[in-house]
């Protein structure tokens, strides 16, 4: 069961930062070129991001 975090009302009213056109064009950019070099891999991140699963699942050693 996920637990979700509520916002206290004084961060609720604080205004949402603007992204500009240009840094989402970078941003898009620098996603696009990760596909580019490895399509299985980002395919991989994708689909763990829609399932709400991390990228890096800490992986316990033997003591």
């Amino acid at each position: 069961m996920k637990q979700y975090k509520v916002p206290s009302k004084d961060r609720a009213k604080e205004p949402l930062q603007k992204t500009t056109r240009q840094e989402i064009d970078e941003i898009a950019k620098h996603i696009a070129g990760h596909i580019e070099k490895n399509p299985a891999k980002a395919a991989k991140l994708f689909e763990s991001w829609l399932n709400g699963k991390s990228k890096n699942t800490a992986k316990k050693k033997a003591a």
